[in-house]
């Protein structure tokens, strides 16, 4: 009796390794094509802002030039999310290995700010950012905590008024 019962439960789970295994390769293809839907319009709206910028269609006034670049650094923003979710897909399937780099914290404050500041304009705040003195902090993941990196180096104030 227990061995029938024991049988039976292993099939079971057979079967819903199986199937576990069918709705994961259904998510990586939904993801695959989700962000290959996403990347062409985006890529489509980032090569007219370029040309705005770049005034082929005429000069555009320094206010509206200011606007169309904060809607291209932002379209490369949300290109640079939709190729992590692109990138998290290959990797659950073995297809990518992560390589490990320097980054810059200014950059990521510049960007962080960039993409903030249309929301607190909107609310009537400003967003200021202030970088320490000295070399700009880069750190290496691998090598050191952010923390202990970041506190040595200089420091990162960004507040919102």
């Amino acid at each position: 009796m227990l061995a029938i019962q024991n049988a039976k439960l292993f099939r079971e789970i057979e079967e819903k390794g199986r199937e576990l295994e069918a709705a994961s390769r259904h998510k990586s293809q939904f993801l695959a094509n989700m962000s290959h839907e996403l990347r062409i319009p985006l890529n489509l709206v980032l090569g007219f802002t370029e040309l705005l910028v770049d005034g082929i269609y005429g000069e555009l006034p320094d206010k509206a030039k200011t606007t169309v670049a904060r809607v291209q650094a932002n379209g490369r923003h949300l290109l640079g999310l939709i190729n992590d979710v692109l990138d998290l897909s290959k990797i659950e399937a073995g297809q990518l290995t992560l390589a490990i780099e320097d980054y810059s914290v200014a950059q990521i404050v510049r960007l962080t700010v960039t993409a903030v500041e249309p929301l607190a304009r909107a609310k009537r705040r400003r967003v200021l950012a202030a970088l320490g003195t000295g070399p700009p902090p880069t750190v290496n993941p691998s090598k050191k905590p952010l923390v202990s990196s970041f506190g040595r180096v200089g420091d990162c104030r960004v507040a919102l008024f």
